[in-house]
């Protein structure tokens, strides 16, 4: 027993290292996924904010109203449409979140009068 005196440092240091590496990598993923769950939530929320403008501007179009915007609660959005035929139209949507993104489309919008 009186051999161990320089054997039990070299573990602790070693068993520390491991801990901390562990640590830091839980860590690490712990953060990266919360960086995910955040994109998504707003890859989310800006699907809604064009699904809510695609059928606000299909009855601004049928109206004849080829460009608008509009507040949502969480967001905004914009529309320009061009008329390709009687009842065609392209439509280019802009819809953006309160903290910044934004997504821009083109879509073909079919209108029945």
């Amino acid at each position: 027993m009186n051999n161990e005196n320089g054997y039990v440092a070299p573990v602790v240091l070693f068993i520390t290292f491991i801990l901390f590496v562990a640590l830091s990598t839980n860590i690490t993923l712990y953060v990266n996924e919360k960086k995910f769950l955040q994109e998504t939530n707003n890859l989310f929320a800006l699907e809604q904010l064009e699904q809510c403008l695609t059928v606000d501007a299909k009855t601004y179009i049928s109206q004849k109203i080829l460009k608008s915007s509009f507040q949502y609660p969480n967001g905004s959005g914009s529309y320009e449409a061009t008329q390709l035929t009687d009842k065609l139209y392209k439509v280019n949507v802009t819809v953006s979140l309160s903290d910044g993104y934004e997504r821009k489309n083109e879509l073909y919008i079919h209108v029945d009068k």
